[in-house]
């Protein structure tokens, strides 16, 4: 135990890049077992197999208005039909239309062998058990011809995609009740810290409200995660050897707080104490630096930083990997960042990868971002007032209004009057 708990502490010394950090955690993170689920329960999931189209859609020629099936030959002004049946949605017409007839036809019902031509409702007259054309008829496309949406043998879904409402709606109209997907990770929050209190509590002087267990929950579930907060631990290294130790039976582990190396902070060394095999223990990255990565029992563990703005921060750039990957989304070790007009100043960065609260807005077709004024990481009220990450690179010069940043995109940018 002496030698696990010597290894962690050089260990500790590690620090990595932020984009070391993002390929160490998506390398460590396995993809799930594929397995099946109702089509309700999909959306918004990767597909697991290649969905074949076993019959064709629409199964026959179907009308796509009420009128009359006809043969547009017959459509002269003014002529006149008899009405010698119907075919409803359900209910076919079984005979065969012969020449200047008609047949009563709903949308979505078969056109009967013989009819190559659907007159609208709108284009006709009803006189009793007949029907005069009262427009111009000329080749439409009122007939959905058999097969028009997809045929036997074709590939209507690949394994891999990403299943959206359309897709499910796809996959029902192929006849399939239920499909193999990779399913979201089980992940366990845990929170850390004697200070803290849990939201609805009596306030107490010296003690904050526990945000972290709730926003990360939350932002894991936006994810497409099953999160779940277990609980808090004090400063006690039992306590915290104990919710590790709870949290084994989950996919993927998240610790917020206690990720320092002062006297009172205990996650990393009960971490070392639990066998746990550390990746690495620092990042060049601000807000983040102590943030910190290793595998326990098998599972993937994230230290978090305990400050709120923080966490959640790092959980968006570290986390949110781990969960795509889980997932098979394909996550990229470099973030995605968008190139937007900056609406104000900002100082020449130093040697950590940083990212700062900022807020942006479409004006006369630009994207302009307003960096937050206190970029405190322990303040909440800019944090839920940005809509994006401005990024600034290690040893980045000043830049100034107007100049291009970029940043990651929190939620969705709307344009301002």
């Amino acid at each position: 135990m002496a030698e696990t708990a010597n290894n962690m502490a050089m260990a500790a010394k590690i620090m990595v890049s932020l984009k070391e950090a993002r390929t160490m955690i998506i390398d460590a993170v396995p993809i799930a077992s594929a397995q099946s689920r109702t089509l309700v329960a999909c959306n918004d999931l990767v597909i697991a197999e290649d969905i074949i189209a076993a019959h064709n859609q629409p199964w026959a020629a179907l009308s796509a208005m009420d009128g009359y099936a006809v043969r547009l030959d017959d459509c002269k002004p003014h002529a006149v039909l008899p009405i010698i049946g119907e075919s409803r949605a359900g209910a076919p017409f079984f005979g065969t239309l012969e020449a200047e007839q008609a047949i009563a036809i709903s949308t979505g019902a078969a056109v009967p062998s013989g009819a190559d031509h659907i007159i609208m409702v709108e284009h006709s007259e009803r006189h009793g058990d007949a029907m005069r054309v009262i427009k111009p008829q000329s080749p439409n496309g009122f007939i959905r011809q058999k097969g028009q949406d997809f045929s036997v043998g074709d590939a209507l879904i690949q394994k891999g995609e990403l299943l959206s409402p359309a897709h499910i709606a796809l996959a029902a109209a192929a006849g399939k009740a239920e499909c193999m997907i990779v399913p979201p990770p089980k992940v366990a929050i845990i929170t850390n810290g004697d200070e803290l209190l849990d939201p609805g509590a009596e306030p107490q002087h010296g003690y904050l409200y526990d945000s972290n267990g709730l926003a990360l929950t939350a932002q894991c579930n936006q994810w497409g995660a099953d999160a779940h907060w277990l609980g808090r631990a004090g400063d006690d290294p039992d306590a915290v050897s104990a919710l590790m130790e709870s949290a084994l039976q989950y996919d993927i582990i998240i610790i917020a707080g206690g990720a320092s190396v002062g006297q009172h902070d205990h996650v990393r060394s009960s971490f070392a104490a639990l066998d746990g095999v550390l990746h690495f223990s620092k990042i060049a990255l601000r807000p983040g630096k102590p943030a910190w990565f290793g595998i326990l029992s098998g599972k993937p563990v994230i230290g978090l930083p305990g400050n709120p703005a923080s966490a959640f921060v790092t959980a968006e750039l570290l986390v949110r990997p781990a969960v795509e990957k889980h997932m098979a989304r394909a996550p990229q070790a470099a973030l995605s960042l968008e190139t937007m007009r900056l609406d104000g100043s900002l100082s020449a960065n130093g040697g950590r990868e940083a990212f700062l609260r900022g807020y942006a807005a479409i004006m006369d077709g630009k994207t302009l971002v307003t960096p937050a004024a206190d970029q405190d990481s322990s303040l909440l009220r800019p944090l839920a007032a940005a809509n994006v990450l401005i990024h600034r690179d290690v040893d980045a010069d000043a830049v100034k209004h107007g100049d291009p940043v970029k940043s990651c995109i929190l939620r969705p940018i709307g344009t301002q009057a």
